[in-house]
């Protein structure tokens, strides 16, 4: 309406266009509706967003923004039609809670445009001497950001395909070398490490955040939640399966959950994989950096980038073997973050990206677990009859996968097939995101608006479901604390169903 305006009357004539006038003020008569619109639209070569004297200044980014014309174009993808001010879907779930528009997509990238387009600013730096990185406009910044969850809702659900996650990373990589970065980011960013240490003597560290005042004086220590409960360690570890001869080999991805607190998932990996006819080998880095990227360690994340680089190529050793993990956040880290992490070593990225899988994606598209679901279903017709109903709910970064060139599934849909075919009648949860978010739903600070988002349909839903999987580690703790409910990995549902196949003596999945 407002481009249209001013050629209403040259398309329409005056006399028509009075009579318009006549009839939206007698309708209108304290002109309420629509103001400036049609017949008072201002010239269509005024009252743009890029005037004569706009320009940009962003700070050197560390991450590669090339695909977006840099770091300024990936912020000016925005173009506002606020598609993520909607009440569905995965996008902006601090926004669905809040409904204020600083915490959505849009609100979020106005603000960093409006930050490296200020005429006082050069990047971080203030152009006439101001204490810039105290300033008030700073910390709304700041502050919007860090109620983005890094959900990749965005990526999939916007328009313009903006990826606030990625420009949260490097906002924050830039963020804290002007600030003091709080003791937990150290903590979670490298909770691998962490873990590592703690492994060893789990029993003990498990019995003593059992005990309220510890827990409670370590949560207020690292700025948590004293509301929710520390995980459990696990002291065992996964057993990797012997070689079976002529097996095809992948090269799985262990990340930090499934190897020190849900080990029973990385062991339903190895087995899934051995029993269908598959050597694997473990790399020796856990998970892909998306800790340490999501908290800003720019720099850490390509550290461990570098690493697990290099184990693929002492394990792989050139040959082009699959790289299968059970984490979202950690197998699409390494197959859509590296690039923009490692840009001088894209030829070496490029060589394996279409080899990374989510282990559901990769079964089927393996011919060996394909020959060796056919077998089980040819010894045992109770695989294809049986309907067991269960209620999934995907991670969001499962959401925000698109559709796979080779036409088999992939996200969402690998997970539903995969259950599907071992018997499973699986309704997905019509939900977005639980609310966690990583360690968010941790943060003493985010704590309540967590809860507030889970409320928004995973916590409901999840009330109401008899049995429940979820393929986010975090997720499944949200569920569990929030909703007070037991929640399994869908691979350790498909193992156990495999093993009573496989052994009649053993109970049968009811």
């Amino acid at each position: 309406p407002i481009v249209a305006g001013e050629w209403i009357e040259k398309t329409y004539g005056a006399e028509l266009v009075d009579a318009m006038k006549m009839i939206k003020q007698t309708v209108d008569p304290h002109n309420l509706l629509n103001p400036g619109k049609m017949f008072a639209a201002p010239p269509m070569d005024t009252h743009l967003r890029f005037g004569e004297s706009y320009q940009v200044k962003a700070w050197p980014a560390t991450l590669k923004f090339d695909h977006e014309g840099g770091l300024a174009g990936a912020i000016e993808q925005c173009n506002g039609q606020g598609v993520c001010r909607k009440r569905t879907g995965v996008m902006c779930p601090s926004f669905q809670a809040t409904r204020d528009e600083a915490f959505s997509t849009r609100g979020r990238a106005n603000l960093l445009r409006a930050l490296i387009s200020s005429p006082m600013v050069d990047g971080f730096r203030s152009r006439n001497g101001m204490e810039w990185k105290r300033s008030k406009f700073l910390k709304a910044v700041y502050a919007s950001l860090d109620l983005c969850l890094a959900c990749k809702g965005c990526s999939a659900e916007c328009p313009s395909g903006v990826d606030m996650p990625r420009l949260k990373y490097e906002f924050l990589n830039e963020y804290y070398k002007h600030h003091a970065r709080p003791l937990r980011d150290y903590f979670f960013g490298y909770f691998h490490i962490v873990s590592r240490w703690i492994q060893p003597i789990a029993p003990l560290i498990n019995v003593l955040t059992g005990v309220s005042w510890i827990r409670k004086s370590l949560a207020r220590l690292l700025g948590l939640s004293p509301e929710r409960p520390f995980p459990k360690f696990s002291h065992t570890t996964a057993k990797v399966p012997g070689m079976k001869k002529g097996a095809k080999t992948v090269l799985l991805l262990v990340d930090v959950f499934s190897r020190y607190i849900d080990a029973e998932v990385e062991q339903a990996a190895l087995d899934i994989l051995h029993w269908s006819g598959h050597e694997v080998r473990v790399l020796p880095v856990i998970g892909a950096g998306a800790s340490l990227l999501s908290r800003g360690f720019i720099e850490g994340a390509r550290s461990h980038a570098n690493q697990i680089l290099a184990a693929i190529e002492t394990l792989g050793g050139g040959a082009e073997f699959d790289i299968v993990g059970c984490e979202p956040p950690e197998v699409y880290c390494l197959k859509h973050e590296y690039l923009s992490l490692l840009p001088d070593r894209s030829r070496d990225i490029e060589r394996f990206r279409h080899r990374v899988w989510l282990l559901d994606e990769f079964l089927l598209r393996s011919e060996a677990f394909g020959r060796f679901l056919s077998k089980i279903e040819s010894s045992n017709g109770r695989i294809v009859q049986d309907r067991i109903p269960i209620t999934f709910h995907p991670h969001c970064h499962q959401r925000a996968e698109g559709l796979a060139e080779d036409d088999f599934p992939l996200g969402v849909s690998a997970s539903v097939t995969l259950l599907r075919r071992f018997g499973f009648e699986v309704a997905v949860m019509d939900a977005g995101c639980c609310g966690m978010a990583g360690t968010f739903g941790y943060e003493a600070e985010h704590h309540q608006l967590s809860m507030q988002v889970g409320e928004l349909g995973v916590l409901p839903a999840a009330r109401m479901a008899d049995r429940l999987v979820s393929t986010g580690s975090v997720c499944r703790m949200q569920i569990r604390h929030g909703a007070g409910k037991d929640v399994s990995h869908p691979l350790v549902l498909v193992r156990d169903r495999v093993r009573d196949f496989m052994d009649p003596a053993r109970s049968r999945v009811d």
